[in-house]
């Protein structure tokens, strides 16, 4: 584990390109305002071969990207309840395809928006209650400095070049994720881009940030990863 320096990486990696969107979306939008995605600006500007590249690499996240939210949900659904992986993401995938070919990008942004306001109340039950479980702060930093102080020290050589693969692979990924681009073309207007992307950031670097410290907390507690849903719902009861 990377500790601290791993944490803040990959925190800050989510953060970054939401800002540095800001004025790079402003801009291609002016260059290219009938424009959808990134990858008709590259073909325009640079020729086929970077536009090869270029979709090459988007589609290759979004790969990557699809299988882990399939297998993401597939397990946590497996937690709660003995329902097969392949149910659930098979379930996920046709739902998805279905209103996406029904409403198109429109309908995408309104469901992100309605999980925004239904997700983000369970990460706040799960983090308080995830609080609750390990005692407090003072417990599972006296578990790290016995067990390894060296988590807690940001500068930590092996945290610090932890964090700095996160942060460049998270970073630089999210500049070329397809739907970033999509809501840039998208948006009403610049001030909408603007307020977008920092009310996004705002949200997603707190929440990696804490839900990255239940990282540290496991090993402070000697808890496994795998029964630590088990120890906050025991909790809860």
């Amino acid at each position: 584990m990377g500790g601290i320096g791993a944490i803040l990486g990959y925190a800050l990696g989510a953060l970054i390109p939401r800002l540095v969107m800001i004025p790079l979306g402003v801009r291609i939008r002016q260059l290219m305002p009938t424009g959808h995605t990134l990858t008709e600006f590259v073909y325009a500007r640079y020729g086929r071969s970077v536009y090869v590249v270029v979709l090459f690499i988007m589609l290759f996240y979004l790969f990557i990207s699809l299988t882990a939210g399939l297998t993401g949900i597939a397990q946590m659904v497996a937690l709660l309840a003995p329902v097969p992986l392949w149910v659930t993401a098979s379930i996920v995938m046709l739902s998805t395809l279905l209103y996406t070919l029904y409403g198109g990008l429109k309908v995408t942004i309104f469901t992100d928006r309605i999980q925004m306001f239904v997700i983000l109340p369970f990460i706040l039950l799960i983090l308080f209650l995830g609080w609750q479980a390990t005692g407090g702060i003072a417990p599972v930093i006296e578990g790290l400095q016995e067990k390894a102080p060296h988590l807690l020290n940001p500068f930590n050589s092996t945290g610090i070049e932890t964090g700095v693969t996160f942060f460049l692979a998270v970073c630089l990924t999210g500049l070329f994720y397809q739907g970033t681009w999509q809501r840039i073309f998208a948006a009403k207007d610049n001030k909408a881009i603007r307020n977008g992307f920092i009310f996004s950031g705002l949200i997603s670097f707190p929440i990696i940030l804490a839900l990255g410290l239940f990282g540290l907390a496991f090993v402070g507690l000697s808890v496994p990863w795998y029964r630590f849903h088990c120890f906050i719902q025991c909790d809860a009861r």
